[in-house]
């Protein structure tokens, strides 16, 4: 008889050898790479859960019967059709699998005996192999039609069978995983020989007796194994089919695989029945579903007829005298703004503005973009957000496709648009009428059917489309908003989103219209975190609404800096999926359930459809949590490719229907008919608006995003169409053709291929786009490659060009401590390994709320006071080490100079001398206690050239805004030396004018006997200003320890060469390796014009009277010229209580620069200090 081993050399024979082309395996490695080409990794089952990155293959199993009249019926179909009962289940499986979301391209597995030879018939052993069966379901075949493509496959297969799966893996080398089966994720199988589940005992011959035994625990070792089992009668006619699905308990619930089992025999049913149906038509919705779809539509809700302006009015009315908007320092009153803003509706309806018109706001983000909106409002326009941030190129294109009736901006824009242009002055203004507007004014009422703003969304075409929402529309939003979130007294909505982005109406309109006050966030302070929290607390946001990224970033700043943000009420999530869990969850758990977090969905288009509220406590939020259920008078249908419902919890795209839908895209009527489609649901006319989003809603009415069905994407709470950036990339004379794809991590990344003769350069491509499209369209890496990969199918191989490996040159090592501390930065935020010196940061992956992690780190680990805008104009480490030395510069000559911010005891600020700067005071850290702040305040001038007030009273209202600011509330110590004693004292006085106690004024050799006459020595002089001002600097770098010699120069170059003065002096500075290098010519002669503007305040000065004791530090190497006027007494007629002297021996230029004078100086000042310190 036949033996094991005689069949393993006889298929080895059989088969042949790989190298040999002619040989049996070769050409079936040959079929197997054909057949399988461009296989799907994995397709989209209707499941409940994510794939988990490691099964734990936890299974469950159901059951169904499918009748013995339907499968009579399969057979028949399959004789028919000289096929086979299984070809006909495949095809049925593979059709739904493919109407559950599973595409047009479905393998599934299948066992194969391996039986082929009638020698092994007897022979007991393994002879199992598995075939992979593919279904192409595309072009929506009939049924029959389909089982004939199955046919054609399966034969295919089963002549191929001898190739063993494991090599065939080998082979097609899918992409691996862990978590899921290669090749294919769902197997059929069939058993024609009995039922499943047959555990009868059947005898075998003498005592012997066969029975069958289920398993008790099932183990999933497929996402699906489909069993199924032929039934026949006594006669061998078939009887009915008995089903099996076994699942995987990770990613299913038996209900769901349990309606699976019912579909397909229902499906059967159908199928047979009418074998010329097209797949599209086959009904997979069960009856009792059907009733729960019908229930998901909801009843029209009546929406109040009072217009936007009515409702701005009666806010107006009602809180007059309330704040409306507030921004940096600005704010208006609710009956200013409506003053205001009838007042400008006047003059833009003089130039044309009126119902179904459009007004460009091309105003940055502020009080005056608000009053703008409201007045268009009023004048019954629709507003266009034109930012100005934008590329000239964009802008241009915005403007010429939507020609609005005027541009409303500002007088510094103006130049930039060519079209009509409205700059309101005061004076046109206060001469236009504050009446309220009138219908008849307007040429007609205001119609729910009118345009009320204008924005852009990415289009495929390369050119953005210019979405146009209607009053109706937004009206119904912010009616349902008002009702989710009331309005409560002393609100403040923040304005935190940019005005091309949806969000933006919804945050001003909604606070607007409700008595809040809209607080807008400063542009600069938008991408920083750290920021943003700090501005959050200050200006008392109780409403906040930011995409996923921004929610993130926020948590982590506020759970670093300790921050509760107290007066936050509601979080509204809109613009990317939400993702729970970490900082988010962190912040919110801290928060004790006094904060809601709300997320909202909706396209530009429609803008919200649906929303919905996570619970309270955290704990209980899910890992993905829904989009929610639609709003009042919006329905949310959930289709297939053919417009026919999905059942509860399947797969499908989202239209939406009802009052939320925009009027189209203005200006493309065939593009609106492609995506605002006639409704099937409604009455005539009735529209959907197809979003391109896959989703899945849930019996309890839930939606679930799930993601696109087509190559849109969002980053960063916008809607980018890749296929716009691949069109404006092909406009580049080096770029021949071009795809734009995004990398897992959330990146895009361009891939062109040249032009003849040409070479795509990156930097040039980038700096094209910045002039074309949005910052936030614009890809981090750029990729030339030969050619664009095609799939069989003609189309772009998306993975192919994923795949592509970037070469990378050998990166240069980090020559500086800083370049090493930023390289090891940007690897730890980015992920990545070898960062190199010249490596740009947004090439490897990086985005802008990265960059905002990386900054953090960098201020920690850095010590430098760097921005996010820094990292954009600087993304290398070797850019940015440089621009973190600047801004050390930079920094040294700001208002406020942090010389130490660590401590828990009330700071000390000290005032300038009269050179500007407070580097003076920093020899006196390490003799004061580390638990006291120290603040240097400094000359504006220093950074703002032109920036010298008028007056002492002015410079100390500067100075005082800038102490308040770090310490609201008293009690105050202030320091100063020469001039900044003087203002010290002044600023004393003013304290103690708005109530503030002071507990410490101590004065280092200044005196008021200087103060209201000229002042005798030269340093009023051009010359003399500018001595002192490389004086100095000097005793900052000998404070420094970075050189112990003076720089030596003849007090005649001062007049006779200046500039080759201080050029040289700036030569001595980068000798010395200090950064103050960095310093220039402007800043040397900025602190000459300081010198001398000190000196004319402090002629013209009369010092206050300051009530208290007064520390005084006095030079006992006194000029005859001043000994009779400086000393205690001079102060006796501004001081009402003891001047307490200490002499130093030493002269008025030394007190703080010699380390003897710094240290007894010091000593005093940390003893008094500790004496004032509360316990």
């Amino acid at each position: 008889p036949v033996q094991y081993a005689d069949y393993a050399l006889w298929q080895r024979e059989l088969l042949g050898s790989e190298d040999d082309a002619e040989s049996l395996i070769a050409q079936q490695i040959a079929y197997w790479r054909d057949q399988l080409a461009d296989l799907p990794p994995e397709i989209a089952l209707p499941a409940d859960r994510p794939r988990p990155a490691v099964p734990t293959h936890r299974g469950g199993r159901v059951e169904f019967e499918v009748p013995g009249a339907v499968h009579r019926a399969v057979t028949g179909l399959a004789r028919q059709s000289g096929a086979t009962v299984f070809m006909v289940l495949q095809a049925a499986l593979a059709l739904l699998l493919s109407r559950s979301g599973a595409g047009d391209d479905v393998p599934v597995g299948t066992p194969v005996a391996g039986r082929s030879d009638d020698a092994v018939d007897d022979l007991v052993g393994l002879f199992i192999n598995t075939l992979v069966l593919r279904t192409d379901l595309s072009g929506n075949p009939t049924f029959r039609e389909l089982l004939a493509r199955v046919r054609e496959t399966d034969l295919g297969a089963y002549a191929n069978q001898d190739l063993p799966f494991e090599r065939l893996v080998d082979i097609v080398n899918p992409e691996r995983s862990l978590a899921r089966h290669p090749l294919f994720q769902v197997m059929l199988t069939l058993n024609n020989t009995g039922g499943l589940g047959d555990t009868g005992s059947h005898p075998a011959g003498g005592d012997l007796v066969i029975g069958a035994q289920e398993s008790a625990t099932a183990t999933a070792k497929f996402d699906l194994l489909l069993s199924v089992a032929e039934l026949h009668s006594a006669q061998g006619e078939p009887d009915g089919l008995t089903g099996s699905l076994e699942y995987d308990a990770d990613r299913f619930d038996e209900a769901t695989v349990r309606r699976l089992g019912q579909r397909l025999a229902g499906l059967l049913d159908q199928v047979t029945r009418d074998p010329e149906s097209r797949v599209g038509a086959v009904g997979v919705v069960l009856p009792d579903e059907q009733a729960v779809i019908s229930a998901w539509n909801s009843a029209p809700v009546d929406t109040p007829a009072a217009g936007l302006p009515d409702l701005f009015a009666e806010q107006a009315r009602r809180r007059g005298d309330a704040p409306a908007v507030v921004h940096e320092g600005r704010t208006l009153s609710y009956a200013e703004l409506d003053d205001r803003s009838t007042r400008l509706a006047r003059l833009l309806m003089g130039r044309g503005a009126r119902p179904d018109t459009v007004v460009a706001l091309a105003l940055p983000r502020g009080v005056d973009f608000v009053v703008g909106l409201v007045a268009t409002l009023k004048a019954g326009a629709a507003y266009l957000p034109a930012d100005p941030q934008l590329p000239d190129e964009r802008l241009q294109f915005v403007l010429k496709g939507v020609r609005p009736v005027v541009v409303l901006t500002t007088g510094d824009l103006a130049g930039r648009f060519p079209g009509p242009v409205l700059v309101p002055d005061e004076p046109a203004l206060d001469a236009a009428s504050p009446a309220p507007l009138r219908d008849s004014e307007r040429g007609g009422p205001l119609l729910p059917g009118h345009p009320v703003y204008i924005l852009h969304t990415s289009g495929s075409t390369g050119e953005p489309k210019a979405v146009e929402m209607t009053v109706g529309a937004l009206r119904n939003l912010l009616d349902w908003h008002h009702r989710v979130i009331p309005a409560a007294e002393g609100t403040v909505t923040a304005q935190f989103t940019s005005t091309g982005f949806d969000v933006s109406a919804q945050e001003i309109l909604s606070a607007l219209l409700s008595g809040k006050t809209l607080a807008i966030c400063p542009e600069d302070v938008r991408r920083d975190p750290a920021r943003l929290v700090g501005w959050l607390r200050e200006a008392r946001v109780g409403e906040l609404y930011a995409p996923t990224l921004v929610l993130d970033a926020v948590c982590s700043a506020a759970l670093e800096a300790g921050e509760d943000l107290p007066d936050l009420r509601h979080v509204a999530q809109a613009g990317e999926a939400l993702v729970t869990g970490g900082a988010v969850q962190r912040f919110f758990s801290r928060a004790g359930g006094r904060i809601a977090l709300h997320n909202h969905y909706g396209p530009t288009e429609t803008h919200v459809v649906t929303a919905t509220s996570l619970p309270a406590d955290p704990a209980a939020w899910p890992d993905r949590p829904p989009i929610g259920v639609p709003l009042p008078n919006v329905d949310a249908h959930v289709l297939d490719a053919w417009l026919r419902p999905v059942p509860p919890g399947m797969p499908g795209e989202l239209y939406v229907s009802g009052t939320a839908l925009a009027r189209g895209y203005r200006g493309r009527p065939g593009m609106t008919a492609e995506r605002f489609v006639a409704s099937p649901f409604g009455g005539p006319g009735e529209r959907m608006y197809r979003t391109g989003d896959l989703v899945r809603r849930t019996p309890d009415g839930q939606v679930h995003h799930l993601g696109r069905a087509d190559d849109q994407v969002k980053l960063r709470g916008f809607r980018i169409e890749p296929g716009e950036i691949a069109a404006a990339l092909r406009t580049d004379p080096a770029v021949a053709s071009a795809a734009v794809l995004v990398r897992d991590g959330g990146s895009l990344a361009a891939f062109v291929t040249p032009a003849r003769g040409r070479t795509p350069v990156a930097a040039e491509l980038r700096a094209r786009l910045l002039r074309t499209v949005p910052e936030y369209m614009v890809p981090a890496e750029y990729v030339v490659v030969d050619a664009l990969p095609l799939t069989r199918n003609g189309k772009l191989d998306r993975r192919a060009l994923l795949a592509v490996e970037v070469d990378r040159p050998v990166p240069r090592s980090a020559a500086t401590e800083a370049e090493k501390l930023i390289c090891a930065v940007f690897a730890e935020v980015l992920g990545v390994e070898d960062v190199g010196a010249d490596d740009d940061f947004f090439a490897l992956g990086g985005h802008s709320f990265l960059a905002t992690r990386a900054v953090a780190l960098l201020r920690e680990r850095l010590g430098a006071d760097l921005g996010v805008r820094d990292l954009f104009e600087a993304p290398t480490p070797a850019a940015l080490a440089r621009e973190a030395e600047r801004s050390g510069t930079r920094d040294s000559f700001a208002p406020l100079l942090p010389l130490r911010t660590t401590g828990d005891d009330r700071p000390l600020f000290c005032v300038h001398p009269g050179g500007g700067m407070s580097w003076c005071y920093a020899g006196l850290l390490t003799h004061l206690d580390p638990a006291v702040p120290v603040y240097g305040l400094q000359a504006r001038a220093l950074s703002r050239p032109g920036a010298m007030p008028a007056t002492v009273d002015e410079m100390a209202a500067d100075y005082l805004r800038q102490i308040l600011d770090i310490q609201p509330e008293g009690p105050y110590r202030l320091l100063g030396w020469s001039f900044g004693g003087v203002m010290s004292h002044a600023l004393a006085v003013e304290l103690q004018a708005r109530g503030q106690e002071v507990e410490l004024l101590a004065l280092v050799d200044a005196y008021p006997s200087l103060a209201g006459e000229a002042d005798e020595a030269d340093e009023a002089s051009e010359a003399g200003a500018l001595e002192q001002a490389l004086r100095e600097l000097e005793d900052r770098l000998i404070v420094d320890n970075l050189t112990a010699s003076r720089f030596a120069f003849d007090t005649a170059e001062l007049t006779t060469g200046r500039d080759a003065l201080i050029a040289r002096y700036l030569r001595f500075l980068e000798e010395n390796q200090h950064p103050l290098a960095a310093v220039g010519e402007q800043t040397l002669l900025a602190m000459k014009d300081v010198w001398i503007g000190n000196s004319r305040l402090l002629a013209a000065h009369r010092p206050g009277r300051y009530e208290g004791d007064m520390l005084l530090f006095t030079a006992t190497r006194v000029p005859e010229r001043i000994a009779g006027r400086v000393g205690a007494d001079s102060w006796a007629p501004h001081v009402t209580g003891a001047v307490e002297d200490h002499p130093v021996d030493a002269e008025h230029e030394q007190m703080l620069t010699v380390p003897a004078h710094i240290a007894a100086i010091g000593g005093v000042l940390a003893a008094k200090l500790k004496g004032s310190s509360p316990s």
